[in-house]
């Protein structure tokens, strides 16, 4: 319960100034609560708010009354934040430029905070440079120097900033008689800075009447330990458990603090959802309330309406990155929302054509295809938008606000949700923080402006106000002093909890530790958290405190400080929460369904797929339905230069453009080994020139240079080094089309080259640039690389004259160049294995025999619907199949290939 001092405090209309805006919203909500619940219908607001919101409404009343100095006018955070970029910007070495600049002035702004809140007041660190002895160009010499342009430009502007305010309101003390006799009480806080507490005393002094209330509850409490296998089942089980206490008993109020929530939002979010609602994940729910509310919101630049918005004028004022302009275009936020999965297939085009950058124009052309209504849209706003000249911040806000109108943004899907509309209010704030730079930026070009704004976007934390829930998740600085009914504490493992030392790099550590600045040591974290883990122990009438028992494939054993807790270990985890448990309970099984065949395939019937049907057949039933009867593809990625598909087609298109040209192997021997490389470049130019335009143009001119030299060398090199030493041939076939009929399936396929070697048999050449599998297993149970074998087949049944008596894969590969096949006669091609030395296949005949059984027995399965996830070779197949979130193989990507498969 409340302490009694707090609460009536409230009750006489005190101030009651707390360490953070989320207990003052809670002590406000209970104050509400006792008064409607004793029959009062109406009465004052509570004057609960938190440190920060005071010292402004201090400031205000100064101001109002002339006790402020003609310098003490109070620049927004947004405002000096910008001016902290600038000054690191401006003093940025160009020799050693800083990696971050924007991370670097957020440090100094923390530095520049701490350096108020825990220094004497005086401005002693301008000798710090000279006083350290150490190099001029050391942090604290640079925050120092930083510290002093700064601190010229807040004079200049005739303002202070926030860590200034409590100064300028010590100075002002004396001369607010409104202030003496009043009565606030401060409860909450788990220490006070030193400037705080000179604020304090300097009021005090004045006649405001302050009293320090330790703690906000009081009353007794009973503590437990608990322990989760992992982090993730540690927080399963503080969410079961809060769930189940929701469950039994009504208007509770239970308290989840996670001790790295800020790094696990994310997860822990995901892990909400399966325990305490997993009925509202599915679509068309997003915005139902949910029955807990989680703490530590997302930067405003990445909440999607507000990201949505930022892109746009990004993509107006030059290139996005090509992911990034994906995102914008299947965004909700757009007009005819509808639309968006016609726009999402957009980022396969630029993904095919290799684009990383995406224009204005290119978007536009891209929407042409698929959205033509929104694409004249954003014709019109390009031509609008004109030249980027310097403009005033206000100007630019009025532009922006323009374009955005223009192109139908926030969409037009009618009504807002809560969350969406709490951000787009956010938005509006955002643009009059930025209309503010001018008092420090009177005019900013395009570029600098959109850069500006988006870095406000981005140290804007959005959190947005939800109703009143059962369960909070929180941090536990967060949870310190929060009153709840049940309180779990959870990753107090003794590796985080007291947390190691991070103090600012800026600041002298000498400095930091003279004063015991947060952070700063080892022996201020342990003494501090000590005082945390009390409060946090006296938080609720029932408290639990749990750790991992392993982290990071390591062990973890409890914190240390929680011996100091009367605690008793009752709660124990080794098995993790499903969401099955949650939906169905222990008594109501779920039903489940053996569906591993797909609808059988009608005799006679082509199918696609080819040779790669079967091999995936192979590998996995499931995987070869998936490919090629479902036309399920794993996403593409976007490599450096050309992909390996690209290459390998470049490959062939070459080898064939040079065999169709010389077609013999002696006009092979003709040619010296020089003009063996102008030909092979003539081709690689054809085969080049075939590629699509699209994927070259988007190479940088290094790159593409490179892969042509590339391509070339491969070429000549096997050439010279595996076709010129080999016995006489003729070129007969070169990308020739065939097919062949297995199980009543009709398969088609085509040949890369088909030669005649000197006895007259024929022999089958397939390229390969990647990896190729040794012979022995091509005819192992689920054969590998049936390729050959097939087409074997289909030239035996399409020319039954031609007698077919080797097959080879070519390989071209850098560094695994090679001859792997095999050979009724070695002396047909010496590079190749004979068939005697394969056992049971002594002959040409027997081999054949051998892929008309396997493999059709193979095409049969895919006749019949066969689909079992069932990978071959201990789930090698799983490594490149890129399926398994369809599959859900083990529920994983089926990346530990060392278990047995499971077929």
């Amino acid at each position: 319960m409340l302490e009694p001092h707090v609460l009536a405090a409230l009750a006489a209309g005190h101030t009651v100034v707390t360490p953070n805006n989320r207990l003052a919203r809670r002590l406000a909500a209970l104050h509400d609560a006792a008064l409607n619940a004793s029959g009062v219908r109406s009465w004052e607001a509570a004057a609960a708010m938190p440190w920060s919101a005071w010292l402004h409404s201090l400031w205000r009343e100064a101001l109002l009354v002339g006790a402020l100095g003609e310098g003490d006018r109070l620049l927004p955070l947004t405002t000096t934040a910008h001016v902290w970029r600038r000054v690191v910007e401006a003093d940025a070495d160009p020799r050693s430029p800083l990696l971050d600049t924007g991370a670097a002035a957020e440090l100094a702004a923390d530095a520049w905070n701490l350096l108020h809140a825990w220094g004497s007041g005086d401005i002693a660190w301008r000798a710090w440079p000279q006083a350290t002895g150490a190099p001029v160009d050391n942090d604290p010499a640079a925050f120092a120097r930083w510290s002093l342009h700064y601190r010229a430009r807040l004079h200049a502007l005739g303002a202070i900033d926030h860590a200034q305010l409590p100064e300028a309101l010590e100075r002002a003390a004396a001369s607010m008689p409104m202030w003496r006799e009043r009565t606030v009480v401060l409860t909450g806080f788990l220490e006070f800075a030193p400037q705080q507490t000179r604020l304090i005393a300097a009021l005090t002094a004045a006649g405001m009447r302050i009293t320090v209330c330790d703690s906000v509850v009081s009353g007794t409490t009973s503590a437990r330990r608990a322990e989760g296998a992992t982090p993730r089942e540690e927080v399963r089980l503080a969410l079961g458990w809060a769930r189940d206490r929701a469950l039994v008993q009504a208007n509770i109020t239970i308290g989840i603090a996670i001790e790295d929530l800020a790094q696990r939002r994310a997860e822990v979010r995901a892990l909400a959802e399966d325990v305490l609602c997993p009925e509202l994940q599915w679509p068309g729910r997003e915005a139902d309330v949910r029955p807990y509310s989680i703490s530590l919101g997302l930067p405003l630049g990445s909440v999607p309406l507000v990201a949505t918005a930022l892109d746009v004028l990004a993509l107006i004022s030059g290139p996005l990155p090509m992911h990034a302009a994906a995102l914008l275009l299947r965004s909700p936020y757009l007009p005819e929302r509808q639309r968006w999965p016609d726009r999402a297939s957009v980022e396969r085009t630029w993904l095919d054509e290799g684009r990383r950058t995406v224009a204005w124009r290119d978007a536009v052309a891209a929407l042409q295809a698929v959205d033509p209504a929104l694409a004249d849209v954003w014709r019109a706003l390009h031509a609008f938008e004109g030249p980027q000249q310097a403009r005033a911040p206000r100007a630019w806000v009025d532009a922006w606000r323009a374009s955005l109108s223009a192109i139908g943004w926030p969409g037009d899907r009618g009504v807002l949700d809560s969350a969406e509309h709490q951000a787009l209010n956010a938005w509006e704030k955002l643009l009059e923080a930025f209309a503010d730079i001018a008092a420090v930026e009177p005019s900013m070009r395009g570029n600098d402006a959109l850069h500006a704004l988006r870095s406000l976007a981005d140290t804007q934390v959005f959190q947005p106000q939800s109703p009143a829930t059962t369960i909070q998740i929180l941090g536990v600085l967060e949870a310190a002093g929060m009153p709840f009914d049940a309180l779990w504490v959870a990753g107090l493992s003794s590796d985080r909890w007291p947390p190691a030392p991070e103090p600012n790099p800026l600041l002298p550590l000498k400095w930091l530790r003279e004063r015991a600045a947060p952070r700063a040591s080892a022996a201020r974290e342990l003494a501090y958290t000590r005082v945390l883990t009390g409060v946090l122990a006296r938080g609720a009438e029932e408290v639990v405190f749990s750790h991992p028992q392993q982290r990071d494939d390591s062990p973890r054993t409890r914190s240390s400080l929680l011996d100091d807790v009367d605690a008793e270990p009752v709660l124990q985890s080794a098995t993790p929460i499903t969401t099955a448990q949650v939906i169905a309970g222990a008594a109501a099984p779920l039903e489940s369904i053996n569906d591993e065949r797909a609808p059988p395939i009608p005799q006679d019937t082509p199918v696609p797929g080819g040779a790669s049907l079967v091999e995936a057949q192979s590998d996995c039933p499931f995987r070869a339905t998936a490919l090629f009867r479902l036309k399920v593809e794993p996403w593409p990625s976007l490599p450096e230069g050309l992909d390996a598909s690209a290459r390998g087609n470049l490959m062939h298109e070459t080898m064939a453009a040079f065999w169709r040209q010389l077609d013999t192997h002696a006009a092979l021997v003709e040619l010296a080994p020089g003009a063996v490389a102008d030909v092979v470049a003539n081709c690689a130019a054809q085969a080049r020139a075939r590629s699509p335009a699209t994927r070259w143009a988007h190479l940088p001119a290094a790159v593409a240079a490179g892969e042509t030299r590339r391509l070339t060398g491969l070429a000549c090199r096997w050439i010279e080094g595996y076709e010129r030493p080999r016995p006489p041939f003729v070129v007969t076939r070169v990308e020739a089309r065939a097919h062949v009929k297995l199980a009543g399936l009709s398969l088609r396929f085509k040949l890369d080259r088909v030669d005649k070697l000197a006895d007259g048999a024929s022999a089958i050449i397939d390229y390969k640039t990647g990896n190729v599998v040794s012979e022995a297993k091509w005819f192992n149970v689920r054969p590998r690389a049936p390729q050959l074998g097939l087409y074997a087949l289909a030239l035996r049944a399409e020319a039954p004259d031609e007698t077919v008596r080797a097959v080879a894969f070519a390989q071209i590969k850098p560094g695994e160049m090679g001859v792997h096949g095999i050979a009724a006669n070695p002396a047909m091609w010496p590079d190749l294995t004979s068939t005697a030395n394969l056992a049971g296949l002594a002959t040409w005949s027997f081999v054949e025999a051998w892929w008309q059984d396997s493999l059709g027995a193979l095409v049969g399965e895919l006749r019949d619907g066969i689909a079992t996830v069932t990978p071959r070779d201990r789930r090698e197949p799983c490594r490149y199949c890129g399926l398994q979130p369809l599959c859900r193989i083990r529920g994983e990507a089926a990346a530990s290939v060392d278990e047995p498969g499971d077929g």
